[in-house]
Formats: C-alpha cells, sequence, structure tokens
C-alpha cells in the first residue's frame, strides 16, 4: 500500500527482485488501495507498442481490509484486433476514443500511431459531455476525407466513446432503394389505376351511348327501336 513492488511478471516472467521499483501514487492506484477496481487514463510507452492503460485491483484480507494492490498492465492492441472484425458491408467499422477524445483503437493501427485526438468532431465532443447531438453532427468528413454518417456510445464505467461510421453513400443506399421501390410502386399503381380506370369509363358509357342513339332513332320516327 505504500507502493513498493512486491513481486513482478513480465512476458518473460518472474522479475528478479533487484529489479523491483515503486508504483507512483496515481489516482488509480489511490482508488485501489482505498478497495475499489480502478483504470488509468491511456498512455503510450513507445510509438510502435501503441497504447496501453493499467488495471489496479485491490486484493483483501479476511477481514475486508485491503492488503496489497494488484496493477495489470494492458496493451489495447488486442483491442484494435477485435473492433477490426466488426464491419458493415465492408465499409463501415468502429473506432474508440478515451475521455480525453483520444484515437485508441481503429482499425487502421499506423492511425492509431499517429495518436489523433478526435473530440474536434461535433458528435463525438457531444457524447463526451453526455449532450444531444444535432443532426448535422451524425455527418463528418473523417480522416480521408470522406463524407460519413457515425452513431457514438459512452462506454459505461470508463468514459470512453465508441463509434461507429459508414460513408454516407453507403449509409443511405437502402432508404434510396426504399425511395425508388415506392416511386417505381406509384407509377406502376398510376398506370394500373388507369387501365383500369379506361375499362370501367368504357364499360360505363358503351350503355349511355347506346340510349342515345335510341333516343335519336325514336326521334326520327324509329319507333321499333
Amino acid at each position: 500500500l505504500q507502493g513498493r513492488e512486491l513481486m513482478k511478471y513480465d512476458l518473460r516472467g518472474q522479475v528478479s527482485q533487484d529489479q523491483l521499483n515503486y508504483e507512483l501514487f496515481t489516482d488509480s492506484f489511490k482508488t485501489a488501495a482505498a478497495g475499489k477496481t480502478a483504470i488509468s487514463k491511456v498512455y503510450y510507452l513507445e510509438k510502435e507498442l501503441g497504447p496501453h492503460i493499467d488495471i489496479f485491483t485491490p486484493v483483501f484480507e479476511t477481514n475486508d481490509k485491503v492488503a496489497a494492490v494488484i496493477k495489470m498492465q494492458v496493451n489495447l492492441e488486442q483491442l484494435r484486433k477485435r473492433i477490426e472484425d466488426i464491419k458493415s458491408q465492408d465499409d463501415g467499422h468502429i473506432y474508440i476514443v478515451d475521455e480525453e477524445g483520444r484515437l485508441i483503437a481503429h482499425h487502421s493501427q499506423q492511425y492509431v500511431f499517429e495518436r489523433p485526438n478526435l473530440s474536434s468532431r461535433a458528435l463525438i465532443k457531444a457524447t463526451l459531455t453526455s449532450n444531444t447531438p444535432s443532426p448535422d453532427d451524425f455527418t463528418y468528413n473523417n480522416e480521408n476525407n470522406v463524407s460519413v454518417t457515425a452513431k457514438a456510445v459512452k462506454i459505461p464505467g470508463i468514459n470512453w466513446v465508441a463509434v461507429f461510421e459508414q460513408p454516407t453513400s453507403k449509409a443511405y443506399d437502402f432508404l434510396i432503394f426504399i425511395r425508388n421501390f415506392f416511386l417505381i410502386t406509384l407509377i406502376g399503381s398510376s398506370l394500373f389505376l388507369l387501365l383500369i380506370a379506361l375499362m370501367l369509363s368504357e364499360n360505363l358509357t358503351r350503355a349511355i351511348r347506346k340510349l342515345q342513339q335510341s333516343v335519336q332513332s325514336i326521334e326520327h320516327g324509329e319507333l321499333n327501336t
């Protein structure tokens, strides 16, 4: 609880005692020392390694008193690989930003390494501040200057934001199909109704024309009519 490392493991195995160090008294460490699991802010070790987070978990004694803290360092590259498989029509994808709007997971690893801050996007800014986005916020030009339509959701507990975006041209494909289908149906129905109307009109007026002809015949003395 004083921050002194008691034991440590990395990818090579257990770290020797002479290489142990002290943990800084960050807010996340203090939260875990007080008995609650906490997650650090996203940070970078090296550009090639990408973003990381630390998860601090308290270790309790039998009397529910905190005895120590376990710190786990997590490389968010696995998160990037997981969301890379979530696509829509091969054009839509998900990316994730942290509570400051910094990109931490994206299908493009190179773009993550550039460490862009996307809080300037109105949709992300509104979601981070729990405000209601305006209709215009759902459409913007992405890093490739492609017009996209997006939806953002705040992840509870850690205040990260997951954004699903898709090229606007693709996003409205279904609506365009519905519109065209409606227009074709409307035109087809109108032509069909016009044909029915002409047929009914012909049947109705045929009898009236015969009656008119009969009246004219009677006027001319053809009483047999």
